[in-house]
């Protein structure tokens, strides 16, 4: 009775240890937070702000990249520390909370958003709007 009994246990634990189940979690949501812009800028004067992207969890793997577009006919230039970054192309970032710049020619209202991307093509929007005077 003694050796079916055992049998039959070893059996147990031998099906709930089945590892076909297992799921390992590679993908960890985050969130974006901007400090808020100046409301105007002049001219040619950059308008200067930082974000700060917070991941659930923060891995060997996290990587984060940012693209930008322009929504609006105002020309405008982004800069992160100092480093033009092209428009609609990705660029690494280096840190979580990088500094930005966002310089315009012209005088008018400067819509554009910023796309932040993770290593697994998850990304997360914030539109922006800079206003421009000549004074």
């Amino acid at each position: 009775m003694r050796p079916l009994l055992l049998s039959l246990l070893v059996s147990l634990l031998m099906l709930s240890c089945n590892t076909d189940s297992l799921t390992i979690q590679t993908q960890f949501p985050f969130t974006i937070t901007n400090e808020p812009l100046p409301t105007a800028v002049k001219v040619g004067a950059p308008a200067t702000f930082g974000i700060t992207i917070k991941p659930e969890r923060l891995t060997s793997l996290s990587q984060y990249s940012l693209r930008w577009r322009n929504q609006t006919d105002t020309p405008g230039t982004l800069y992160i520390d100092y480093t033009n970054v092209v428009e609609n192309k990705a660029t690494a970032l280096k840190t979580l909370t990088p500094t930005l710049r966002f310089t315009s020619s012209v005088a008018g209202s400067n819509n554009f958003e910023l796309i932040i991307t993770d290593q697994n093509n998850v990304s997360q929007t914030l539109n922006l709007t800079v206003t421009t005077n000549a004074q």
